[in-house]
């Protein structure tokens, strides 16, 4: 998992007795990815903003099979389809987004999906029994009424997120100092976010503000400098892509 997420990303995949390794984001692909370490064969892999090998839905964390190997969307296989699970967020923010708080969680395996139900629900496996303990994790009826009806559009909307994204390409790839998003070969982003780089980024986003330009700054403080994750023990320079990524995505 590289550094460059939002701490929830972290506190899923961590805990008393796991720590889960980061890897260095790749630096040329914005908004950065995972980097390659054979260590992530039993960690969730992140992805965020658009890039992954998704032709259909915004991607939040791939739980990569070292059997499988990763799929491109030329091949037909949308995000959460190339590991053995998936997850998704429905966040209102995001290009499926419910009325408030979502998410879902997809896997090819039966024995993890009979797990994971179990899980959502208190680890309840008749209304009487509970073979586990578990959490209250389960998507409620007025949510799943608002997603069923944005899923029919959720095409339509990528394809008006990939048309602007691409407008922006032509608008910004000569820019001086300014470097645009690059997609991995043979996948389709479906751009929930559009992040450049600059070098000095906190001056270029005062001057769009002030011509009336709404942008933003992602993760400014990367996972592995946040104090909630001191206990770690990585100091500045530790994931030196990571940290100029944070001063320069934009």
């Amino acid at each position: 998992m590289g550094p460059t997420r939002r701490p929830p990303g972290l506190g899923s995949a961590s805990g008393p007795k796991v720590a889960p390794p980061f890897v260095t984001p790749a630096p040329d692909i914005v908004p950065p990815a995972a980097g390659s370490d054979r260590r992530q064969r039993k960690h969730p892999v992140g992805g965020l903003f658009g890039p992954g090998a998704s032709d259909r839905h915004t991607a939040v964390d791939e739980m990569w099979n070292p059997r499988r190997g990763v799929a491109a969307a030329g091949g037909h296989a949308t995000t959460a389809n190339v590991g053995v699970a998936g997850t998704f967020s429905f966040y209102p923010a995001k290009n499926l987004g419910a009325y408030g708080d979502g998410g879902a969680l997809v896997t090819n395996s039966p024995k993890l999906g009979d797990t994971l139900r179990r899980l959502r629900d208190h680890g309840r496996v008749s209304k009487q029994v509970h073979e586990v303990e578990g959490v209250n994790s389960r998507l409620d009826g007025i949510q799943a009424a608002v997603l069923r009806v944005k899923l029919a559009h959720l095409d339509e909307w990528n394809a008006a997120r990939r048309t602007a994204a691409a407008r922006y390409d032509e608008a910004l790839r000569d820019v001086p100092g300014v470097r645009v998003p690059k997609a991995p070969p043979d996948t389709e982003p479906v751009w929930h976010l559009y992040s450049i780089r600059v070098d000095r980024r906190d001056e270029v986003k005062a001057a769009l503000e002030r011509r009336g330009v709404e942008c933003g700054i992602h993760y400014a403080v990367p996972l592995h400098l946040q104090p909630a994750f001191a206990h770690l023990g990585y100091e500045p320079g530790a994931f030196p892509v990571a940290e100029r990524l944070a001063k320069q995505t934009l």
